[in-house]
């Protein structure tokens, strides 16, 4: 299987394309993608879109660099998570915050492909890893506090449950990115 994916890369990136235009269905459809059962199929379909998508980037390490990935990204998300919940400190306030480091990783990532460095890629893999620890916090803060502006609705639990879930796969893959980059 594994030889499979790595000779047909086609797959990964249809996958990827399915992956990005469900996520963009919910966020500009909101009308459409908020009612069931159609929230539940676009989760089933992006979760599908996304396990492929990363089942054909994961043949590219060695099996024990994926699981240590694996097993740190658990570790992180569960002690976030833990805190998130247990912490009183309101991260609400922070979505400019978030937005600005977003835009500004997104603008170095875009350097290093002209300006390739492997000290430079681990700096800026660390970083999203940082990001999307400080996202995953923020989005799960929301679902737990009911009581603010932002909070997630009752009919947003998809969409909710699709943010989180994106911050760890986004978590996963940095984290193998910087254990497994000589692969």
């Amino acid at each position: 299987i594994n030889n499979y994916i790595k000779s047909h890369r086609v797959i990964g990136v249809v996958a990827f394309i399915i992956a990005l235009g469900t996520i963009l269905v919910f966020a500009f459809c909101v009308n459409f993608s908020r009612k069931s059962p159609t929230n539940y199929i676009l989760l089933f379909v992006f979760t599908l879109a996304k396990s492929i998508f990363l089942a054909a980037i994961v043949p590219h390490f060695y099996q024990h660099k994926v699981l240590l990935a694996l097993g740190l990204t658990i570790l992180i998300c569960f002690v976030l998570i833990i805190f998130t919940i247990q912490t009183k400190i309101n991260f609400t306030p922070m979505s400019g915050f978030i937005t600005v480091i977003v835009i500004i990783l997104l603008v170095i990532s875009i350097g290093t492909i002209f300006f390739p460095a492997k000290l430079k890629i681990f700096v800026i893999t660390s970083c999203y890893i940082t990001a999307f620890s400080i996202i995953l916090i923020y989005n799960t803060r929301i679902m737990v506090n009911g009581e603010h502006k932002d909070s997630i609705s009752p009919e947003e639990y998809i969409f909710a449950a699709i943010t989180i879930y994106i911050d760890i796969i986004h978590i996963f893959m940095y984290i193998l990115c910087i254990i497994g980059g000589d692969d």
